[in-house]
């Protein structure tokens, strides 16, 4: 049988709420997110970081955000090597 995808409740839709969680992320992880949203292309917002002044010795995470609800890591692919 095929599931259904289940909505979320109102309150958890909040983009204002879904932006504090990302700075609370970055601050957990102690990692600077960049969010490239491509619905926001050619706006202010194509590109966001997270904390907005982050720490200089923080790593970067980017992630690339289809819609405010899914977001992909964009990956490297590594050939293997033989020793």
């Amino acid at each position: 049988a095929m599931s259904q995808a289940v909505g979320l409740p109102p309150w958890l839709q909040d983009p204002e709420l879904m932006l504090v969680e990302m700075f609370l992320l970055a601050y957990a992880v102690r990692h600077t997110i960049q969010v490239y949203r491509l619905s926001k292309y050619n706006t202010e917002e194509f590109i966001t970081v997270y904390p907005t002044d982050p720490p200089k010795d923080w790593p970067v995470v980017t992630l690339i955000a289809e819609d405010d609800r899914h977001y992909n890591i964009p990956v490297r692919v590594c050939e293997e090597t033989s020793l």
